[in-house]
C-alpha cells in the first residue's frame, strides 16, 4: 500500500501473510520496550548533566526565610508534623519533603538540589509515557516508534530549557515541579487505565497523584478539568462519553479539591479585604493589583512566557513585573493571547471521531501491532487526522492557558510574573512545537522523497540531528542559567542588571553588599532603590545603618526620621534611630527614643538593653519625646 505524500506512518493495519505477523509485531514490541529503556537513560544524563554543576549551589531569596530559617522544618523525629504548621499548612506535601529533607541532612544544600533534580527527571519521564501513549491513540505515527520518539524529543527539550531552572534550581520552588510531577501522573493513569485490563488500580493511582499534587501546589486545582477535556477528546470522544465510563474517576478527582479548601477560602478572604484596602507587600512596597488591573497585565505576562519558552533570554529571577495601565501596553498583548486562547478553543472542541477497526491507534489494533492480546473493554475510541490531530493540538494549546489561569488571571498575586509558574505549561509548548516541525517536516520530505523506505530514514537522521542540536543549545544555556545561582551576589547583580528598576533587586543587593563590608556600594544600591521608591521603608532603614557604621550620624538620623515618616509604629526603627543618637552623644533623645520601642514592642531586646546601659550610665534626667 502506497502512502499519501508528507505521511512517514505504517499502513493502516499490520501487515500479515500465514506465520510471519507474530515475529514482526513481536520485533516492534521489543523496538519500542528498547526505546523506552534508552529514552529514560538518555533523560536521565540530560538532567544529570546539565543540573549536576548546580548542587553545591547556596540557598537564595525566599530558600532562606522558608527552608534555612524555618523553624518549623525542624521536627525531631516526626517531620510529617510539618504538614500542620503555620509554614506548610496549605502546601504539606511540600513541606513534608522539605522537613524530611532536613531531618536526613540537615542545612546540607546538596540533599535538597538533589530531590529537585530527582522530581523534575520522574516528571520528565512521566511526560514522555503521557504523550507516547497520546500520540499512539490519534494516530501519529501509530505502529511505529514515530508516537515514541516524538515524545522523548518533547521530553528531552523540556527537561533541559533553561526556563526550567526556576523550578528545580530554586529549591523552595519544588512544590511548582512537584505538582507538575503529580499532574503528568493524573492523566498518565488514566491513560493508563484505559488500556489496562484492571482500570480500578490505575483510576486509584490517578486520583492519588492528584491528591499529591494540590498538597504540593494549588495550581493543581485545574487538574480534574483538564483530565476530562484530556479523557474527552483523546480516549472517550466526547464528554458525555467521559462521565458515563469514568464517572467515579471524577468523583474522585472533584474529591481532592478537599485538599485546597481551606488555602481558596483564604484566598476568597483576602481578595475580598483586598478590594476595600489594598495590601502592601513586605519585600515589593507597593500595593497589590486590584482583580482588574491584575487582568489586563497578564496578557504582557503570557506573551513573554511564550518568547521565553521559544527564545529564553534574558531570564530573570525577579521582575517585579509593573501593572499596564496604557492602551499601548495592554491592547496589542490582548489581541494576540484572545486570539491564541479562541484558536485553541476551536481546534479543541472539533468533535473527535473514532478510527477505523483495526487502526494501530485503537486498543484492537494496537494488540495486533504490538502481538498482544487486545484488551476486553478498552477504549476502542481515539482521533484520526487530520481532525482529531487538531483537536489534539487544540486541547494543548488550551491546556496551556488552563493551568496558567490561576495565576494569570482575575486573582492577583504580588508579583504577576514568576518564570517557574512555565514549569508545566513548557510542556505544552513543547509538544506542539516538536510535533509541528515532524508534520511540516515530513510533508516536506513527501514533496521530494517519493521512496517511503528513504524517506523515512531521513526523516530519522534529521529528526535525530534537530533534536540533538537543540537539546544540546537549550542544554548549554541551563548550565550558563546555573552559574547564577552560585551566590547571591551573583543573582541579585544579574537581577538588578536586567531590571535596572526593580528596587527590591537594589534593596537585596544592597544587602549581599552590606554583608561582604562593601559599604559604599551598598550605599549606592540603597538609595537607588529609595530613587524608584521612595516608601521602601527598609532601604531607608538599611541606608541609615550603614551610614550609622561610617560615623555620618546626621546624615544616618535623617534616614531613621524618613522611614518613621512612612511608618511611625516601625519599633526596629525607633531603636536603631536611638542607638545612633546615642553614638552620636544626643542622649535625652536616645533614651526617648528607646522608650518608645519598647512602647510599641515591649519584648524588644536591643532597645531594652541599650536604654539600660543608658538610664545606669551618668548624665542629665531624659529630655523631651524627640
Amino acid at each position: 500500500m502506497s502512502q499519501p505524500p508528507g505521511r512517514i506512518e505504517l499502513p493502516l493495519s499490520a501487515p500479515h501473510s500465514g506465520g510471519d505477523a507474530r515475529p514482526q509485531a513481536s520485533g516492534t514490541a521489543r523496538g519500542r520496550r528498547l526505546m523506552t529503556i534508552l529514552g529514560a537513560a538518555l533523560l536521565l544524563a540530560a538532567a544529570a548533566g546539565v543540573y549536576a554543576g548546580s548542587l553545591r549551589n547556596p540557598f537564595i531569596f525566599d530558600d532562606l526565610p522558608h527552608i534555612r530559617d524555618n523553624a518549623d522544618l525542624r521536627q525531631d523525629g516526626a517531620p510529617w508534623r510539618v504538614m500542620f504548621t503555620k509554614s506548610f499548612w496549605t502546601r504539606p506535601v511540600l513541606g513534608l519533603t522539605l522537613a524530611a529533607n532536613y531531618a536526613l541532612g540537615g542545612l546540607d544544600v546538596r540533599g535538597y538540589r538533589a530531590v529537585n533534580v530527582a522530581v523534575h527527571l520522574l516528571a520528565a519521564l512521566a511526560l514522555a509515557g503521557l504523550l507516547r501513549r497520546t500520540l499512539r491513540r490519534i494516530g501519529v505515527g501509530a505502529g511505529s516508534l514515530i508516537a515514541d520518539g516524538l515524545a522523548l524529543a518533547t521530553a528531552l527539550l523540556w527537561t533541559v530549557h533553561p526556563l526550567q531552572t526556576q523550578s528545580v534550581t530554586y529549591i523552595v520552588q519544588r512544590g511548582e515541579a512537584m505538582m507538575g510531577l503529580f499532574y503528568l501522573l493524573t492523566l498518565y493513569g488514566i491513560v493508563r487505565a484505559a488500556e489496562s485490563r484492571r482500570p480500578r488500580w490505575w483510576y486509584a493511582a490517578a486520583v492519588a497523584a492528584c491528591a499529591l499534587g494540590m498538597g504540593s501546589k494549588q495550581v493543581m486545582i485545574t487538574a480534574p478539568l483538564v483530565a476530562l477535556l484530556y479523557d474527552r477528546t483523546v480516549l472517550a470522544g466526547s464528554l458525555g462519553e467521559a462521565l458515563r465510563r469514568r464517572w467515579g474517576l471524577y468523583a474522585g478527582l472533584a474529591a481532592t479539591w478537599l485538599v485546597i479548601l481551606p488555602f481558596a477560602a483564604l484566598v476568597a478572604q483576602n481578595w475580598l479585604l483586598a478590594g476595600a484596602a489594598p495590601a502592601r507587600s513586605f519585600m515589593a512596597q507597593r500595593p497589590l493589583p486590584t482583580p482588574w488591573e491584575y487582568l489586563r497585565t497578564e496578557p504582557g505576562v503570557l506573551v513573554h512566557y511564550l518568547r521565553l519558552a521559544v527564545w529564553p533570554h534574558p531570564l530573570c529571577l525577579d521582575h517585579f513585573w509593573p501593572v499596564a495601565r496604557t492602551a499601548a501596553e495592554i491592547l496589542p498583548h490582548a489581541v494576540l493571547v484572545t486570539g491564541l486562547l479562541g484558536a485553541a478553543i476551536w481546534a479543541a472542541w472539533r468533535r473527535p471521531a473514532g478510527l477505523p477497526s483495526g487502526h494501530p491507534g485503537t486498543a484492537a489494533g494496537r494488540a495486533v501491532a504490538d502481538g498482544t492480546p487486545a484488551v476486553p473493554g478498552g477504549d476502542a475510541v481515539a482521533s484520526p487526522a487530520p481532525r482529531g490531530r487538531r483537536s489534539a493540538a487544540g486541547l494543548a494549546g488550551l491546556v496551556f492557558f488552563i493551568i496558567l489561569a490561576p495565576t494569570s488571571s482575575v486573582f492577583p498575586i504580588e508579583d504577576p510574573a514568576f518564570e517557574h509558574r512555565m514549569y508545566l505549561p513548557l510542556a505544552s509548548v513543547a509538544a506542539l512545537a516538536v510535533c509541528g516541525t515532524y508534520a511540516a517536516g515530513a510533508w516536506a520530505l513527501g514533496r521530494v522523497v517519493p521512496a517511503d523506505a528513504l524517506r523515512m530514514r531521513i526523516g530519522w537522521m534529521l529528526a535525530s540531528v534537530l533534536t540533538a542540536a537543540a537539546a544540546a543549545a537549550l542544554g548549554y544555556l541551563t548550565i550558563l542559567r546555573n552559574e547564577d545561582y552560585g551566590s547571591d551576589y551573583l543573582m541579585w547583580s544579574d537581577i538588578a542588571a536586567k531590571r535596572p528598576d526593580n528596587p527590591r533587586a537594589q534593596y537585596t543587593l544592597g544587602n549581599v553588599l552590606w554583608r561582604d563590608g562593601r559599604l559604599h556600594e551598598a550605599i549606592d544600591r540603597y538609595r537607588e532603590a529609595i530613587r524608584l521608591d521612595g516608601e521602601h521603608i527598609h532601604a531607608h532603614n538599611n541606608l541609615a545603618n550603614v551610614l550609622m557604621g561610617l560615623g555620618r550620624y546626621d546624615e544616618a538620623v535623617a534616614e531613621y526620621r524618613r522611614a518613621l515618616a512612612i511608618k511611625p509604629d516601625y519599633a526596629e526603627v525607633w531603636s536603631n534611630l536611638g542607638t545612633c543618637l546615642a553614638l552620636a552623644g544626643r542622649r535625652d533623645e536616645a533614651i526617648a527614643c528607646f522608650r518608645e520601642a519598647l512602647r510599641l514592642t515591649p519584648g524588644l531586646p536591643l532597645a531594652r538593653n541599650n536604654l539600660d546601659r543608658l538610664l545606669a550610665a551618668p548624665g542629665p534626667a531624659p529630655g523631651p519625646h524627640p
